[in-house]
């Protein structure tokens, strides 16, 4: 499974950025609940962009969020340098 960050999903909806929508679709894709809120919940989403949006949260598979998953994904973060 391929768990994809919130910032895939917003820039796969810009036109210039088309190439990232496969990941979207794929079927071993997956965005957690925040993800979801993040994109979601933001207050200057228009109304084309949150169509998109629901549709790709309609398909993608979701990954539910618990404390073993949130102490994880802090320790990741520390450990891990993303360049």
């Amino acid at each position: 499974m391929k768990l994809l960050d919130s910032n895939i999903l917003i820039y796969s909806q810009l036109s210039e950025y088309a190439y990232l929508r496969p990941f979207i679709f794929d079927q071993d894709s997956a965005v957690s609940k925040i993800t979801q809120l993040e994109v979601l919940g933001f207050h200057r989403l228009n109304d084309e962009a949150r169509q998109y949006f629901v549709s790709c949260f309609q398909f993608i598979n979701l990954i539910e969020i618990n404390n073993s998953i949130i102490d994880r994904a802090i320790l990741l973060r520390h450990n891990v340098k993303c360049h």
